[in-house]
């Protein structure tokens, strides 16, 4: 069994190269879903109606979902398919609005 080293180089040059563009996209996502998070933070503290809890809620799950698509693109950079997992994602959304629906309602008098 011979070795092609001409074929290993360039395998790990375009392995290396995917590395190095999924580590600057992985640091450019982190920052990114900061900036998403202190944003939604500071829009929602402006408002003086919306509870200090749902803007530590949403402005959470802001900084995640960008951090979310970061993570899909990054899969996708090295060529795992991921339509079936942003399916699953897709599909989550309404369960989690549902389980969280009834959550919130006012208790009766005492």
């Amino acid at each position: 069994m011979t070795l092609n080293f001409e074929t290993l180089k360039a395998t790990l040059v375009l392995y290396g190269l995917n590395a190095v563009f999924a580590i600057l996209l992985l640091i450019l996502g982190w920052y990114a879903s900061g900036i998403a998070q202190r944003f939604v933070s500071r829009v929602l503290a402006a408002t003086h109606r919306v509870d200090a809890l749902v803007t530590v809620f949403l402005s959470s799950l802001a900084r995640y979902a960008v951090l979310a698509v970061v993570g899909i693109a990054v899969l996708q950079l090295f060529g795992i398919q991921t339509a079936s997992l942003v399916a699953v994602l897709g599909a989550t959304s309404p369960a989690i609005g549902l389980a969280l629906q009834g959550r919130y309602r006012t208790l009766p008098p005492a």
